[in-house]
């Protein structure tokens, strides 16, 4: 573990990727929170949820970029190589940089669906989207795996990610089986 005054470039490079890449995956978790369960949110909120949504994910992009941006800055600054940094990581490591890559596909289709309403990127975005579960996966093993905030046992933050999985498992769930069986469901009864 590195070592140095709370007030340097160092520490403060340091911090603020470490505060990038927390605010990242809780943005990413509330992405998952929200878009399977959409006809709720709008109902509660109402139909200008779901562009909140699609802002909701440029700043989550914009926060990842920034986790990744600052990362890099660091590196530099302590004059460590990135090759040599991730030595001490399993592959997991990865998991970070290829989510952000996934990321980025996704934000640029739904921003070319939702804010611009190009049809092709309207239709695409239909089965681009799932990616996002892919990309939470991906961030959440990354963050528990090398997150100096989230490897040790008792962190207060393992409660919350915990939270986030959960509430993830709930989504994959009731987007992949539940609501396809219930509309397979009202369907016939609707036609009939």
């Amino acid at each position: 573990m590195l070592t140095f005054h709370p007030s340097t470039p160092e520490a403060l490079t340091y911090n603020l990727f470490k505060l990038a890449g927390l605010t990242a995956f809780t943005l990413v978790a509330l992405q998952i929170l929200t878009g399977p369960f959409m006809v709720f949110w709008e109902k509660l909120y109402g139909k200008r949820f779901y562009r909140y949504h699609g802002y909701q994910g440029v700043f989550t992009f914009l926060f990842a970029l920034s986790h990744w941006g600052l990362i890099h800055l660091y590196l530099y600054i302590v004059n460590i190589g990135t090759l040599e940094f991730s030595k001490g990581f399993s592959l997991v490591f990865y998991l970070g940089p290829l989510a952000l890559v996934l990321m980025t596909c996704t934000v640029v289709t739904a921003f070319l669906a939702v804010f611009r309403a190009h049809p092709f990127f309207e239709k695409v975005w239909h089965r681009i989207h799932y990616l996002n579960y892919a990309i939470f996966v991906f961030v959440f093993f990354h963050s528990r795996a090398i997150g100096s905030d989230l490897v040790a046992p008792d962190s207060s933050l393992r409660l919350l990610w915990n939270f986030f999985y959960a509430v993830f498992i709930v989504a994959v769930i009731y987007r992949s089986i539940w609501k396809p069986w219930r509309e397979k469901k009202v369907a016939p009864v609707l036609s009939g």
